[in-house]
């Protein structure tokens, strides 16, 4: 291969890992401003929270359905699509006037951040020769990891020199540069003429589903609304699994779950994802902007805490043996357009 052609795999894989950094580092950055926020807008720390929750349960919700959307649509236009709308919701979170514009705004940015995370991915086809896409696949995975891990140290940074503001205000930044560079470096695929179907009911399930476990775990005080919430959740899996195995073209091949080393890597990274989610959201609460260890301080304890560092390497190792094992196609939103052309 010549050395013209490795540098423009390399332009493109830059361009696809700050695309994977941007939402990745959108998970955990913003929880360090928490206790900044509470103080700004007055406001308890179950209302703070949200800023943190809305961007999760959307992320969650959409990210699949995101993959999908980009078989129908093309994977570069609605991962350019998806990055203005994470740097628009950045920016109109910096002049919000309440928390709830700010929850709103993390919201959006979730929406944006699905596209970016499932679409990246995707793209790694079109960037790179088949060879070389399961490094592709590490890097990405990696530069995720880092992303989450480094977060809460680089937002304690930024809100101990700028302010709560600064972060929303670095992410709509690099969100500008991400967009150019995908927008120069990744190449134009053909369209498809045969698109796949739509798993429109499979969608609004899944999504109905995460939203209500979502609200159920971390609605405060518990009430019977939390009960409530719990059992639309269980009704929801049942539902999805059932209308999945009935779909033409399911949102989620169901049969991939019953190999073991798939099902064991999502356990798993079910498993390290929860721990490390609870410490990262639940451990800047009680942090004081007045007291205690600053920002700065306070974020590199949460990104060096022994349950965080180890455990937030390792949920791109573990996919990625699973995914090497059970090939392509889980979701059915990875494969090519070559592949699905007739």
């Amino acid at each position: 291969m010549s050395s013209h052609s490795f540098k423009e795999q390399g332009w493109r894989l830059a361009a696809l890992s700050l695309a994977m950094l941007l939402p990745s580092l959108g998970i955990s950055v913003a929880n360090i401003a928490l206790p900044g926020l509470r103080a700004a807008f007055d406001v308890t720390s179950q209302q703070a929270q949200w800023v943190v929750i809305a961007y999760l349960v959307v992320v969650t919700s959409f990210l699949v359905t995101a993959g999908r959307l980009g078989d129908l649509l093309g994977r570069k236009p609605l991962l350019l699509a998806g990055i203005a709308i994470f740097s628009l919701a950045s920016a109109g979170a910096v002049f919000a006037p309440t928390i709830w514009v700010v929850v709103l705004a993390r919201a959006v940015q979730g929406i944006g951040a699905a596209l970016m995370m499932s679409l990246t991915v995707a793209a790694v086809s079109d960037a790179v020769p088949a060879e070389r896409s399961g490094t592709a696949m590490g890097l990405l995975g990696t530069i995720s990891a880092i992303g989450t891990a480094a977060g809460p140290s680089f937002g304690g940074l930024l809100v101990s020199l700028f302010g709560w503001p600064s972060i929303f205000v670095l992410m709509a930044s690099a969100g500008l540069l991400a967009a150019v560079l995908v927008s120069m470096q990744l190449p134009a695929v053909a369209t498809v003429h045969r698109r796949p179907a739509f798993d429109l009911p499979g969608t609004l399930a899944l999504m109905l589903t995460v939203a209500a476990f979502a609200l159920a775990t971390t609605l405060s005080p518990v009430t019977f609304i939390n009960g409530l919430l719990g059992g639309i959740a269980v009704l929801g899996v049942v539902a999805f699994v059932r209308i999945e195995r009935r779909a033409a073209a399911p949102l989620l091949q169901l049969d991939r779950l019953k190999r073991p080393a798939v099902a064991a890597g999502l356990l798993s990274i079910g498993l390290v994802s929860a721990i490390v989610m609870t410490t990262l959201v639940v451990g800047p609460l009680p942090i004081s902007p007045g007291a205690g260890p600053g920002y700065a301080l306070a974020g590199l304890v949460m990104t060096i805490e022994p349950r965080c560092l180890p455990l937030s390497v390792c949920p791109p190792d573990v996919s990625s043996i699973a995914a090497a094992r059970a090939g392509p196609g889980i979701s059915g939103c990875s494969r090519s357009s070559r592949e699905r052309s007739p």
